[in-house]
Order: structure tokens, then sequence, then C-alpha cells
């Protein structure tokens, strides 16, 4: 059993031409989100309870009827940095329908292949703080359109 340190992750990120584009297979012809901090993915899961006549003892039991993602992403701030400036528009232009594509590499620990996770998202909660005597950084969240990919490693 190994543990994966919370180091050498990347995200890469480029402009979706629409919300059905495909998900990435690699990160050629994408940007690095470079001085990224995290990068965790969350998914959530909509259930309905039942409680029916096979229940034990009345317990209720929880079915899942639909599901959600989204990756939750904060950088130290570096306004030059290509990728800082392709989710900052893609932000500001998220209501006229603009995703974009991600493409999430996990560090190999001692395998032959990384993790791998991609897929096609809107830029939510845009969020800069810049608080005088700390590092400037940047949080938002990528909110996964349909479901993702997702490779294992080997």
């Amino acid at each position: 059993m190994g543990f994966t340190q919370a180091f050498g992750y990347q995200l890469f990120i480029a402009d979706a031409t629409s919300a059905r584009d495909t998900h990435p297979t690699a990160s050629t012809g994408m940007t690095e989100l470079l001085n990224c901090s995290d990068a965790g993915l969350v998914v959530k899961s909509k259930t309905q309870q039942v409680i029916d006549y096979s229940s034990n003892a009345g317990f209720a039991k929880s079915i899942v009827t639909g599901q959600s993602y989204e990756l939750t992403v904060a950088v130290n701030l570096d306004p030059r940095d290509d990728g800082y400036q392709l989710l900052k528009e893609a932000s500001r232009t998220a209501v006229e329908g603009s995703y974009i594509k991600w493409y999430r590499v996990s560090p190999l620990a001692g395998g032959t292949t990384a993790e791998i996770h991609s897929g096609i998202a809107s830029v939510q909660d845009f969020k800069e703080a810049i608080q005088a005597g700390g590092i400037a950084a940047c949080t938002f969240v990528l909110a996964g359109y349909d479901g993702f990919t997702y490779t294992p490693a080997t």
C-alpha cells in the first residue's frame, strides 16, 4: 500500500468549442495552470430515500438518482500566467455559455501510468484574495458539464 503526497499534480485547461466538446485525452495543445495549490475533485450524489417491504427493520434505503461533479481549484496568483488569464476570461463570459476543457494528471507513485481525469466545465465562483501582507491567491470552481472521464493509474 502506498500513499500519494499532494505534490506533482498538474491541471491543464483549454477553451472548449461547446458544452458537448470531446473530453481531452492528452495535455497536448492545452495550457498548464501554473502555481496550482489545490485541484480536488468532488463528486456529489442526489439520492432518494426508499422504504419498501424488504427494508430491514424499517431502515431506509438510499438510492442514487443523479450525480454531478466539480473541481475546487486554488492557485497562487500570477496575473501573467496564461492559465489564469484563460480561466478569468471563461469566468467573465460564463453566462454567455463559455466552457473549458480540463485535464488533471495525478502524480505517479511507483507505477507505470498516472491517474487521469478530464472533462468539460464552466468556471464558477471566481475569487481573488489579495490581502495585504499575504500571498495573492485565486480560487474558483470548475463545475462539470455531464460526466467526466477517468483513467486509473497502473
